[in-house]
């Protein structure tokens, strides 16, 4: 028996896994993006956008904290698991890189390439790591009750949208963690209110 489906991809779906401690599922989707998702409601948490065509594979690392893709565009990518931020990308395949994942301890990642060729990256000192890691959970803790209190206020989660979009006083990084606090809150909503099967 289905226990959760899991819907907002607009395209097929490559792959989906749990993460180690099986409370979250990344999925991998031909529609150029993953998705973090709640394993018990089937809510999206995060979507990672940034690969200009389709991920084959995405994985947690051992700790939660991070998921790494593999795609199309020949690239890899690094993110962060709780905001969607994209903390480093991977590049060094001339072919379609199929697969990724992180070593045992975290320190290092594997991916697999169409061009013949497997590569071990070191997953600790990458320069985009700390810095993109620091501003993401900077810009949602500033902006998660922002969005909370504008949402109790009266504001609908569409305008709420549009304006967060439009406003040009927040950084991207804000406006990032903004409207991915707008789509969490959003899809949670609609698992409460969900029909029993």
């Amino acid at each position: 028996m289905s226990l959760t489906e899991l819907t907002g991809h607009s395209n097929g779906i490559s792959s989906a896994t749990f993460s180690p401690d099986g409370t979250r599922i990344v999925t991998a989707s031909w529609d150029n993006t993953a998705r973090v998702w709640d394993a018990a409601t089937g809510a999206s948490l995060a979507e990672l956008k940034g690969h200009s065509s389709g991920i084959c594979t995405a994985a947690f690392s051992p700790d939660g904290t991070r998921i790494v893709t593999a795609s199309t565009d020949t690239t890899s990518r690094v993110w962060d698991a709780t905001t969607g931020a994209s903390l480093a990308e991977l590049k060094g395949h001339t072919g379609v890189v199929y697969s990724a994942a992180f070593s045992s301890d975290g320190t290092r990642i594997v991916t697999g390439s169409y061009d013949r060729t497997a590569r071990v990256w070191d997953s600790v000192p990458y320069r985009e790591r700390f810095p993109a890691i620091q501003r993401a959970r900077r810009a949602a803790a500033k902006m998660a009750p922002i969005v909370h209190e504008r949402l109790k206020a009266g504001d609908s989660t569409e305008s709420l949208r549009s304006a967060m979009t439009a406003d040009a006083t927040l950084t991207p990084d804000e406006r990032t963690a903004a409207l991915a606090e707008l789509q969490r809150t959003a899809a949670l909503r609609r698992a409460e209110v969900k029909p029993d099967r």
